[in-house]
C-alpha cells in the first residue's frame, strides 16, 4: 500500500516566529528565482546612484508585476519573496537581504476613499526611518562618554532631509486648508506665501530622493520593496498607487 504521509522538518521552515521555506521547496521556485535575479540586477544599478551627487537625479521607477488566476497562489507568491530576502542564506536572496529592505505588504482595497494615498506611502517609508533614528538615539543617550560620530551625522541628515520634505508636501492634493488665506488681504504676503508653495512644488521630487537617500543610509540599506498584493480587486485605487510612485520618483536628468 502507497505511503501518503507527508513528514515537516519543522526545524528547517521555523526561523524564530517565522515560517520559511527553502527554495528548493517551493512550487513556484523558478519564477521566484527570475524575480529574485531581477532585484539583483536593479540592486547593482541602486549602489551606483547617489542623489543629487554632480546635480544628478535619476528616475528609476522599476515594477514587476505577477499575473495568475484568482487562487492560483499570488499572495503566497509574493510573501515568499519577502521571507526569502528577509531570511534565506541561499543566493540570490541572501545577497538581496543585505541591501534591500521590504516593506509591509500594501493592499490598495484597504485604502480609505478620502485618504491620500501620498501621505501613506510616505508615513509607512518614515515609520521604518524614524524607528532606526530612535534607536540610535538611545544607544548614544545610554554612552556617558558621548562623542560626534558618523551615526550622529546620519540623523542630522535625514532630520534635515524630513524636514525639507514636509516643506514641499502643502503642494499635495488634501493637505493644508486651501481657505487658510482667504480672509487675507495683504496682496504682497500671499503673492509671496504662494510663490514659495510653487517653488516648493518644483522641489517635491528631489526632496524625496534625498530623504530616501537619507533614511537609507540610516536603516544601512540601498533600495526599498514595495510589495502590492490584489491589485485587480480594486483596479483604481492600484493605478492611483503607482501614478503616485510615477510622480514623487520621477526626475529628468
Amino acid at each position: 500500500m502507497e505511503n501518503k504521509n507527508i513528514c515537516i522538518d519543522l526545524n528547517k521552515v521555523i526561523k524564530g516566529d517565522v515560517i520559511y521555506y527553502p527554495i528548493n521547496e517551493l512550487i513556484h521556485r523558478e519564477q521566484i528565482m527570475r524575480v529574485g535575479n531581477i532585484l539583483l540586477g536593479r540592486m547593482k544599478e541602486a549602489e551606483e546612484y547617489t542623489p543629487g551627487r554632480n546635480g544628478e537625479f535619476k528616475h528609476q521607477t522599476d515594477i514587476i508585476s505577477v499575473f495568475a488566476r484568482r487562487g492560483a497562489g499570488k499572495t503566497t507568491f509574493v510573501q515568499s519573496l519577502i521571507k526569502l530576502i528577509q531570511y534565506s542564506n541561499e543566493e540570490p536572496f541572501s545577497t538581496l537581504g543585505k541591501d534591500l529592505y521590504c516593506l509591509e505588504l500594501l493592499d490598495p482595497n484597504n485604502t480609505e476613499r478620502k485618504e491620500n494615498l501620498t501621505i501613506r506611502l510616505i508615513a509607512q517609508i518614515h515609520h521604518v526611518f524614524q524607528k532606526a533614528a530612535d534607536n540610535i538615539r538611545h544607544q548614544q543617550s545610554e554612552n556617558y562618554e558621548r562623542v560626534y560620530n558618523d551615526r550622529e551625522r546620519l540623523i542630522e541628515n535625514f532630520d534635515r532631509a524630513t524636514q525639507d520634505l514636509y516643506k514641499t508636501l502643502p503642494v499635495l492634493d488634501g493637505i493644508g486648508d486651501p481657505c487658510l488665506y482667504s480672509n487675507w488681504d495683504d496682496s504682497v504676503y500671499l503673492s509671496d506665501r504662494f510663490m514659495e508653495l510653487t517653488i516648493n512644488a518644483s522641489k517635491l521630487e528631489k526632496c524625496f530622493h534625498l530623504y530616501l537617500d537619507a533614511g537609507l543610509r540610516l536603516i544601512q540599506k540601498k533600495a526599498l520593496l514595495f510589495v502590492l498584493d490584489d491589485c485587480d480587486i480594486k483596479i483604481n485605487n492600484t493605478f492611483q498607487i503607482l501614478a503616485i510612485f510615477s510622480t514623487i520618483l520621477k526626475i529628468y536628468t
